[in-house]
């Protein structure tokens, strides 16, 4: 899927897709982009819908650092979400 969703994607990554072994991940995974991302929704539903015990969340004002743009929202939610799967 996200080679047709980035079409000009080249380098290590060109035509890289794991969309069709996403539901042998076994784990909980957490999922985050951000609203101004180049991973949109529609690029990172499949992990969501894909992976078993997963949870997704997108955070309004960040792009692909959500980290360092939504410090303290991202912190708490990914604290949350370790405190849920422990």
């Amino acid at each position: 899927m996200l080679t047709k969703v980035l079409p000009r994607t080249t380098g290590a990554l060109s035509g890289w897709d794991i969309s069709d072994r996403l539901d042998k991940v076994r784990v909980p995974s957490f999922v985050i982009n951000g609203r101004k991302d180049m991973a949109q929704d529609f690029v990172v539903a499949d992990y969501f819908w894909k992976i078993e015990k997963s949870k997704w969340v997108t955070l309004e004002n960040s792009s692909h650092t959500p980290m360092w743009e939504e410090r303290e929202k991202y912190n708490r939610l990914v604290g949350e979400w370790l405190d849920s799967v422990q």
